[in-house]
């Protein structure tokens, strides 16, 4: 069996400040026998993400978009330059962990689910109110719509795994 490769996808826009860190965690990330490609996508940043970016050293694939497209735009650009079996979508801004990586890959790895889902908000109490509010309303309202969408489009039911803050969900 060829060896599995992981595309993750760093998409960017003026994140000056994080990105020489984020990609720093991720060439660092464990990912056991998974090979990484690294793509940072520049969504026409303006302030000074983009040189930052292009002084970079290492083995990364770099993009930089003309235009403002926003982040799905800048997502779709790196999907199209990826050539992972796998991919991963890790923002600049420092707020998902890449030690996650092998928790993400290991149901889909084991064939035990075609697609995974992390989340920065599981194993948090919801507190939708006052100073010790966890999120806002609508991000609990998105976050619960985009599972029960999931469950409805695969399926299955979104669960979480055992001692984990990672989501999977559907079957190959």
């Amino acid at each position: 069996m060829a060896q599995v490769k992981l595309s993750i996808i760093i998409p960017v826009y003026n994140e000056r400040n994080s990105i020489e860190e984020i990609v720093r965690r991720v060439e660092k990330a464990d990912t056991g026998k998974v090979a990484k490609e690294i793509i940072i996508v520049d969504d026409c940043s303006t302030d000074g993400s983009r040189d930052v970016i292009k002084k970079m050293k290492g083995n990364h694939k770099k993009i930089f978009l003309e235009k403002n497209g926003g982040k799905g735009a800048a997502l779709k650009a790196g999907i199209n330059a990826a050539t992972g079996d796998l991919i991963i979508f890790q923002d600049a801004d420092l707020e998902y962990d890449p030690s996650d990586y092998k928790k993400l890959m290991q149901p889909i790895l084991e064939r035990k689910a075609a697609i995974t889902f992390g989340s920065r908000f599981e194993g948090t109490k919801f507190v939708p109110f006052g100073k010790a509010r966890t999120m806002h309303p609508l991000h609990w309202i998105g976050n619960s719509g985009c599972r029960c969408r999931a469950d409805c489009v695969l399926s299955s039911r979104v669960r979480k795994t055992k001692r984990s803050r990672i989501n999977r969900c559907g079957s190959p």
